[in-house]
Formats: C-alpha cells, sequence, structure tokens
C-alpha cells in the first residue's frame, strides 16, 4: 500500500512537472515563433514600403519630365508664334502701302466711270490716280517677301483676314491697271469669291452686298485691316477672344481717315469728283 502511494506521488509530481514544462515551452515557443513572424513581417512591410517611396519618386519625375517638356514646349511653340506675327505684319505693312487703291474703289462709281469715259480719258486719270502708289516695286516687294513661315504658327482667323486683306488690295490694284491698260479685265474680275469670304468674316455684311453690290467689298477694307490686327494681338497675347472683335474693328476705322483723304484729293486731281 505504501509502494501504491509513493507511485501514485511520483507519478503525479513528475506529469505535473511535465506539463509545467510543457507549458512554459509552449509559451516561449509561441513567442519565438510570433516574434520571428512580426520580424518577417515587418522587413516585408519595409520593402514594400521602400518599394513604393521608389516608385512615387519615379512616377514624380517623370510627371515633373513631362511638365517641362510641356513648358519648354511652350515656350517654344510661344516664341515661334511671336515670330509669325512679326513676319504677317511685315507682309501687312508691305501691301498695306497699296490701300490706297481700294480707297479709290470705295469712293468712285466704278460700273457709272467704266460706262461713260472713253479709253483714253481712262488712261490718263488712272495713270494720276497710280503714280503715288508706285505699284510694280511695291508688287515686287509683296512678292518678294515670305509670307509662309506665319502660316506654321498663327491660327486660321488672322490667316483668313490676312487673306482676305491681301485679295482686295490685289483686286483694286488690277481694277485700276486694267482700266490704264484699256483692258475690259476690270468687268471681268469675279468679286463672287472674295464676296463670300468676307460674309464668312462678317457675316452682317451680307446685307451691305444684297444693297450695293459687289463694290462694297472696298468698303469694308479698313474694318478687315483693323480686325486682322486685333486678331493677332489676341492670339499673341493668349486672349482667343473674337466675340467683339469686328465691332472694335469698326471703331478703329478712324486710323484710315488720313488715307481717305489722300485718296479723296488724287481723285479731285484726276477730275473725278
Amino acid at each position: 500500500m505504501h509502494i501504491i502511494k509513493q507511485l501514485l506521488i511520483y507519478t503525479v509530481t513528475n506529469s505535473t512537472i511535465f506539463f509545467i514544462f510543457l507549458y512554459i515551452f509552449r509559451s516561449y515557443l509561441t513567442k519565438k515563433l510570433s516574434a520571428s513572424i512580426n520580424h518577417k513581417y515587418d522587413k516585408k512591410l519595409e520593402e514594400i514600403k521602400s518599394n513604393i517611396r521608389i516608385q512615387e519618386n519615379q512616377k514624380n519625375e517623370i510627371q515633373s519630365f513631362i511638365s517641362d517638356l510641356r513648358t519648354n514646349r511652350y515656350n517654344v511653340l510661344q516664341s515661334k508664334k511671336m515670330e509669325a506675327a512679326e513676319n504677317l505684319l511685315i507682309n501687312l505693312n508691305k501691301i498695306s502701302k497699296l490701300s490706297m487703291a481700294a480707297e479709290y474703289l470705295k469712293q468712285l462709281d466704278i460700273e457709272n466711270i467704266l460706262r461713260t469715259y472713253p479709253q483714253h480719258k481712262l488712261t490718263g486719270i488712272t495713270d494720276i490716280l497710280l503714280a503715288p502708289l508706285d505699284v510694280d516695286n511695291r508688287l515686287k516687294e509683296i512678292n518678294n517677301t515670305n509670307n509662309t513661315f506665319f502660316r506654321l504658327y498663327l491660327n486660321d482667323k488672322s490667316i483668313q483676314y490676312f487673306d482676305t486683306y491681301h485679295s482686295i488690295i490685289i483686286m483694286a490694284i488690277t481694277i485700276l491697271k486694267s482700266m490704264a491698260l484699256g483692258t475690259n479685265l476690270a468687268t471681268q474680275i469675279n468679286h463672287e469669291k472674295i464676296t463670300q469670304e468676307i460674309i464668312k468674316l462678317i457675316p452682317e455684311s451680307q446685307d451691305g452686298f444684297n444693297q450695293f453690290g459687289i463694290y462694297y467689298t472696298y468698303q469694308l477694307t479698313s474694318i478687315i485691316y483693323n480686325s486682322l490686327i486685333l486678331s493677332l494681338r489676341n492670339e499673341v497675347s493668349g486672349e482667343e477672344d473674337f466675340n467683339n472683335e469686328i465691332n472694335r474693328a469698326k471703331q478703329l476705322e478712324f486710323n484710315t481717315t488720313p488715307v481717305s483723304a489722300d485718296a479723296a484729293s488724287n481723285i479731285y486731281k484726276a477730275g473725278l469728283s
């Protein structure tokens, strides 16, 4: 009995010690595994954070590069646009030196003159009108000037105004030259195309053409010139606003008064007033 009792105590004691050891070992192992997992997790998390930072830096570098590229491209484009505007103004200045021809047609009743004046008198009259313009030399200057560069960088609106103004002046010169040479070219010139171009640019001009006919074209010369200047100024300054362009151009029409006065004086000298 005593032996059995001792054996039972021994067994219980050993079991208790074993379970205590097992509990301690399990706690140690759990903490060790947990620490190992946490370490690996923290390391992996740092790697992920590092990769994210690298990707963010790369993205920022790309965005900065694109921004710089756009800025440089914009600056180059603006520089080219300024050069183009200067090029257009050079062309415009040379063409406008012949603008008095359009002023003549604005003030004269060409159709009536062609019907009533004999050719020999017309030749003398138009010679008087054309003499101050130095037409041949002016036309050479215009033809020798580069009028392609500005078309690469300026908007369609400015170019349309320029082309329309150029066409009006050349048509006016052609009519006066044909009268001086004794040809009937003045009566054969087709104003339809230029009329349609003007109506596109200035829709309200339709009523004027309906009322006054094709020679109303020359009444609009200064308005188209001023509209071109305003369009060019808006484009260069970045203010792409054409809403009040025609109205402002009409307000600026008084700038052509000296030319109109000179034209009236030459018409008087030619005996047509």
